[in-house]
């Protein structure tokens, strides 16, 4: 069974605000794949040079032993997943994706403890609507 998801923030490090997007953060929890979070637009698939990264943190309300991360990429992406004890990018990493798209799940060998699982966005892709660079995620399931 996968884990309930109590909350989601976007995670938007120096030079950025602290937030990202984050008044869409429950579309990777509301088990439609037809919505999904997005990052901010930017000039260049590498955030500019101004930064390494942006994400999304979900928050599982207490720890919870994890195995396996399932991420609904609707577009492709290269992204890190961690789990850890604090709402950022740090604790142990769960596994990676380049350049895939669709259903991947990263599965670890030895499973860890952790409240928080957080999906680090490292490239963008650039967005048929108006040109600019995003990353997005549909759902994400925890177990």
């Amino acid at each position: 069974e996968p884990y309930q998801i109590l909350n989601a923030a976007g995670f938007d490090p120096e030079p950025g605000d602290g937030s990202e997007h984050n008044a869409e953060v429950q579309r990777v929890y509301d088990g439609d794949d037809d919505t999904a979070w997005t990052t901010e637009g930017y000039f260049d698939p590498e955030f500019g040079g101004a930064k390494d990264g942006v994400g999304i943190t979900v928050d599982l309300g207490q720890a919870q032993k994890i195995n396996a991360v399932t991420l609904d990429l609707p577009t492709t992406a290269n992204a890190t997943v961690y789990a850890g004890d604090e709402p950022t990018r740090s604790g142990t990493e769960i596994g990676s994706t380049e350049g895939e798209d669709g259903e991947v799940t990263l599965e670890t060998d030895d499973p860890t403890e952790a409240q928080y699982v957080t999906v680090w966005f490292t490239s963008l892709t650039q967005s048929e609507e108006d040109g600019r660079y995003r990353a997005a995620l549909s759902e994400i399931t925890v177990r």
